[in-house]
């Protein structure tokens, strides 16, 4: 069940494909959230991939307008935008917030008591590739005058 990935809690095995998706389902429920308070619907607006070469993000975005840039023009503010954590100067106009994209075994810097538990347990450090999710200001909750829950 460890090596076909069936395994509750999932388990680092050193024959599963690496890196594997991180807790993508996270990123996609708060970007539903955010366009059901905007629009009424989930998915209904459009995201945008800043500087980001990323297929399991365009899966995971399928049904939602999706525009891949490389840098965003001074006068364009985008509802939604999606970077690496080193894109840090949205944080003027937007709230972020970091989320795991991938995570992959840290194989390399494993001592011999991490050995130990992942001989025992299937445990191992993770290393986690985090994205931003970045959400214009004026769409959040709090700043559209309603009470938050």
């Amino acid at each position: 069940t460890g090596a076909a990935g069936l395994r509750e809690p999932l388990t680092v095995e050193f024959w599963q494909p690496e890196p594997r998706t991180g807790r993508v389902d996270v990123l996609l429920k708060v970007a539903n959230q955010i366009s059901e308070l905007n629009t009424g619907y989930s998915g209904q607006l459009p995201i945008t991939l800043l500087g980001m070469d990323s297929p399991s993000l365009h899966w995971l975005f399928r049904d939602w307008q999706v525009q891949d840039v490389s840098a965003l023009a001074p006068d364009v503010t985008p509802e939604m935008v999606i970077s690496s954590i080193d894109q840090l100067n949205l944080a003027s106009d937007y709230r972020g917030e970091a989320l795991p994209l991938n995570e992959m075994a840290d194989w390399d810097h494993a001592t011999p008591s991490n050995w130990l538990k992942w001989f025992v347990y299937r445990q191992m450090p993770i290393l986690r590739e985090n994205v931003i999710l970045w959400v214009r200001s004026d769409l959040m909750l709090d700043s559209q005058g309603l009470p938050t829950p």
